[in-house]
């Protein structure tokens, strides 16, 4: 899947892997995509993963996770058991 572009899924919104760098690692690591709009308030996306939207695009990286707050907003902490809905493999909150 690498330099591919993310799939869209059947409810609209994007979901791939595709191996990433990042600085502290050796190599490339597989990174979920997420479309930014299929996230919701207490959704938990734990890194390595790339959030797209058209104006951005969020890297969280390994260890850390993003949590998206009651308005929208997206905070990015270190990892560790918190609230939230963590989402499956297609991109749903489980």
């Amino acid at each position: 899947r690498a330099g591919r572009d993310p799939a869209t899924a059947a409810d609209g919104s994007r979901e791939a892997r595709r191996p990433v760098r990042f600085a502290d690692e050796t190599g490339r690591v597989e990174a979920r995509i997420a479309a930014r709009d299929a996230l919701a308030a207490g959704d938990r996306l734990e890194g390595p993963a790339i959030v797209e939207q058209d104006d951005t695009t969020t890297v969280v990286p390994p260890g850390w996770a993003a949590l998206v707050g009651a308005h929208g907003t997206m905070t990015l902490a270190p990892a560790a058991p918190r609230a939230g809905r963590p989402l499956n493999e297609e991109g749903r909150r489980s």
